[in-house]
């Protein structure tokens, strides 16, 4: 992931893949033109499809882009996540200078995002997480909290929201400060 930057893994795979195609009749005179266009075009459709999906369903987004990769947390480092990730203390050090702090003193998370950008959130700073998603209750992240979906019903009957599916975005941090989007046009 660290080689990555602007790319979701599968788009970087399906551009590619769509170089290599097009780059297929340039290279051989005998191959047709027109059969590369159709496999572009069909890379294309596919792109499209993976990324509605994951646009779609948290759970196939997981799936296809995987998960974030917490490095540094709350004044300890995640060994086991940057082995996994072949990401060393020389390039935690970078990161965080990087992105303008001198120590690990002076921060409370580095994060590998799904893109291979990296977050460093500062040590004054709350980590708020996504607890729902286009109606879709991530429970991973309401535990890693320390809510329960009791809570969750609890914060929504506050705010006159009868279900999850009336919800676009929510997010907590562990103060219990939320941040909420309705569904657009009152969709269900």
């Amino acid at each position: 992931k660290k080689q990555l930057s602007d790319f979701e893994p599968s788009e970087l795979v399906v551009t590619i893949m769509m170089s290599e195609v097009a780059a297929m009749p340039v290279q051989d005179n005998f191959q047709p033109l027109f059969s590369s266009i159709i496999v572009i075009l069909l890379l294309l459709v596919f792109e499209v499809a993976v990324s509605f999906t994951a646009f779609k369903s948290p759970k196939a987004r997981k799936v296809i882009y995987g998960y974030p990769s917490v490095f540094f947390e709350r004044g300890k480092i995640n060994t086991k996540e940057m082995e996994k990730q072949r990401f060393s203390v020389t390039d935690l050090m970078e990161s965080i200078r990087n992105n303008g702090y001198a120590s690990l003193s002076e921060v409370e998370y580095v994060i590998m995002e799904t893109n291979g950008n990296i977050s460093v959130i500062p040590s004054d700073t709350e980590l708020s997480y996504v607890l729902i998603d286009h109606g879709s209750v991530y429970e991973g992240n309401l535990k890693r909290l320390g809510f329960d979906t009791n809570w969750l019903k609890n914060e929504l009957k506050k705010k006159n929201i009868n279900s999850v599916k009336e919800v676009f975005y929510l997010s907590a941090d562990k103060s219990g400060n939320t941040f909420l989007m309705k569904q657009e046009g009152g969709k269900k």
